[in-house]
């Protein structure tokens, strides 16, 4: 067959009568993808600057390692997104009116203003686990009357849910994959939970095609899944297992974002309310339980992009998790990022600020809006231009988060 490159605008316009203008475009014409922030200035950072919009995201990792709590944010971020984007955009706005960049900056003022008309995203949470602490979403920032959630385990119920609520929901998340079970399954006179795993896989396996394909613009699936420790190893993050997903290996979707979360070590509190890693010393009065043994008041939680079809794979971030609030720790995230990026410089223990400077970083990150919004503006620039955050650390390592070893988990 001869190729007639002359023919081109003709077989665009043939493809687009038949299946849609958007099916074939000029690259140039092709939408930047949209992000959802997460509400966690860390996991903005990994992702590329939110969860895309229009793929389908999973989280996996160990249990009690933030998948549930990462999810949680995502929804509260949601119902916040207008307000959210249209701040997170007029300071990227004006990081680019100081680099000099007028262009760039009234587009993203323009942006701005167009995403804060879509003020509230709805969100749907289906919870296969079936375990749910209603009180812990709403001190998330969650409102309650403005999610819908779903409590079931089986996956076909699950897959026809989810399939049928995009149409009306922005925002699903489903926590976890690896809580869920066939019909045929549960219903067969040989069924031992784990006996037939083929049946998940296929059910799996078509439902969740089928997402993919219904999948628009609007749309943005999250969902969670539990990995698996290798059986007669120590536990840690060297010696955990590929993901297995129900089904295991049956199932090979492609997800556009994966985000594998790590448990690291133990966090004693700080004075000033913060948390820190912990020392021989750790029976303080501020750890210490009702029996005079260490109880850590958080742990650390380290979150690395395995996958990323519209952003920087292989990045790594920290959070803490505070075990009395159920939330990161965001002034941390803050406090450490505006280090890594040289956001503010340091003369010896004194933070250097454009007012003053401060040995106490956390209460001014705390009461600075300011502070925080010019450095969320360096962090989201860097997540999505890494060209920008290549000249931001030139001449300096780039490790940002020392991955645990399986002897400190």
């Amino acid at each position: 067959m001869t190729v007639d490159p002359n023919l081109r605008g003709q077989i665009r316009a043939a493809i687009a009568a038949d299946y849609g203008e958007s099916t074939i475009l000029p690259g140039n014409r092709m939408p930047r993808p949209r992000r959802l922030p997460t509400g966690s200035l860390a996991l903005d950072y990994v992702s590329g600057g939110g969860i895309p919009f229009a793929h389908m995201t999973r989280f996996w990792g160990p249990f009690s390692s933030g998948k549930s709590t990462a999810l949680y944010k995502l929804f509260a971020a949601a119902q916040s997104y207008g307000e959210l984007r249209h701040g997170q955009l007029n300071a990227l706005s004006e990081l680019s009116v100081m680099a000099g960049e007028l262009k760039q900056a009234k587009l993203l003022k323009e942006q701005a203003k167009r995403e804060r008309e879509l003020g509230s995203l709805s969100c749907a949470y289906v919870c296969a686990e079936k375990a749910i602490d209603t009180k812990l979403l709403e001190d998330l920032g969650i409102s309650l009357k403005d999610i819908d959630i779903v409590m079931d385990t089986k996956i076909e119920v699950i897959g026809d849910t989810v399939q049928q609520m995009l149409g009306g929901y922005h925002v699903e998340g489903v926590d976890s994959t690896s809580a869920t079970i066939s019909v045929d399954e549960l219903g067969h006179k040989d069924g031992i939970y784990g006996e037939l795993p083929m049946l998940r896989a296929r059910r799996w396996g078509y439902n969740m095609d089928w997402w993919r394909d219904r999948l628009s613009s609007e749309n943005c699936i999250v969902y969670t899944s539990h990995s698996r420790a290798k059986m007669g190893a120590k536990t840690g993050f060297n010696s955990q297992a590929p993901e297995h997903a129900p089904g295991g290996y049956a199932l090979n979707h492609e997800p556009g974002l994966i985000l594998r979360f790590m448990k690291g070590g133990a966090l004693k509190r700080k004075t000033n309310g913060g948390l820190e890693p912990v020392g021989d010393d750790a029976r303080g009065s501020a750890t210490a339980s009702a029996f005079a043994k260490f109880q850590p008041a958080g742990g650390e939680l380290i979150v690395r992009c395995e996958k990323n079809k519209v952003g920087v794979q292989g990045r790594v971030a920290l959070l803490h998790h505070d075990k009395r609030t159920g939330n990161f720790d965001s002034a941390h995230e803050y406090e450490k990022f505006a280090s890594y990026f040289r956001v503010l410089e340091k003369n010896g223990s004194w933070w250097i600020l454009p007012n003053g400077k401060t040995q106490q970083l956390r209460s001014t990150i705390q009461e600075d809006a300011d502070l925080r919004a010019r450095i969320e503006a360096v962090v989201l620039r860097c997540a999505e231009q890494p060209d920008y955050e290549a000249i931001l650390l030139a001449g300096q390592s780039e490790q940002l988060v020392v991955l645990p070893s399986a002897t400190s988990v």
